[in-house]
C-alpha cells in the first residue's frame, strides 16, 4: 500500500494463510475470487461459522448478563465449534503457514516468494489465525519490495471489488482484533477493560 492508502485505513499485523494468483484485469470483473481455487468445501464451511459467531456474539453477551450459568453453557458450546473449525483447517488440503501480514479494510501487504510486478492484478484468498476467517477476493499490487538480507519480497495491494459481505467479514475482524490487542495492552499495564 502507498502513503495515501496507510492515511485511508487502519492497519494491524495478523497472522494469515495468503495464496494468490496472477489474473488479468478483465478476470476481476467478469469473475468470481473464488472460481480461481479449487473448491474446498472446508473453507466455505469456516467462513460460515465465523460469520454466525460474530453475528452471535452480543446475543451470548446479553444471555450472559441476565444468566451465568446459560452464559457459560453457551460459551462452552461456542468454544467446542470452534474446535471443530480448528480440526477441519488442519486437514485442508491447501493449508500454509500462517504468516504476519499487515490488513486493513483497504489491502492488505504479505510476503511472498516470488516477485509481483507493480500494477499486477492478483486473487487472493486469505484465512485468518486464529479466528479461521475466510476471505477471497482480487486486488491490485500498489508494491513489490525486495526484504533486505532474504530472498522474500513484501508485497503491498489494494483490495478490489470486495463482495458486501466480505467486506462486512473483513470489517468486523479488524474491529475484534483491535479490540483484543487494547485488552492485551491494558492486561500488560495492569488496567481493565470494558466492553
Amino acid at each position: 500500500m502507498d502513503d495515501k492508502d496507510k492515511r485511508d485505513y487502519f492497519r494491524l499485523s495478523d497472522a494469515c494463510e495468503v495464496s494468490y494468483l496472477v489474473v488479468s484485469r478483465s478476470d476481476t470483473q467478469s469473475k468470481l475470487a473464488d472460481q480461481f481455487f479449487d473448491p474446498d468445501p472446508n473453507f466455505e464451511i469456516l467462513r460460515e461459522i465465523h460469520d454466525l459467531t460474530m453475528d452471535s456474539k452480543e446475543i451470548l453477551q446479553g444471555i450472559s448478563d441476565k444468566n451465568r450459568q446459560i452464559g457459560s453453557y453457551l460459551h462452552n458450546l461456542n468454544k467446542r465449534v470452534e474446535l471443530l473449525a480448528q480440526g477441519l483447517n488442519s486437514r485442508s488440503d491447501t493449508r500454509h503457514d500462517a504468516a504476519d501480514t499487515q490488513i486493513s479494510e483497504g489491502g492488505i501487504s504479505f510476503i511472498s516468494p516470488r516477485m509481483i510486478k507493480e500494477g499486477d492484478h492478483i486473487v487472493l484468498k486469505l484465512i485468518f489465525h486464529p479466528s479461521l476467517l475466510g476471505i477471497s477476493c482480487f486486488a491490485l499490487v500498489k508494491h513489490c519490495r525486495l526484504i533486505e538480507d532474504s530472498h522474500e519480497y513484501r508485497i503491498g495491494a489494494e483490495f478490489l471489488n470486495l463482495e458486501p459481505g466480505s467486506q462486512r467479514l473483513l470489517g468486523r475482524h479488524i474491529i475484534q482484533k483491535q479490540s483484543e490487542e487494547r485488552r492485551e495492552r491494558l492486561r500488560k499495564r495492569g488496567g481493565h477493560f470494558r466492553h
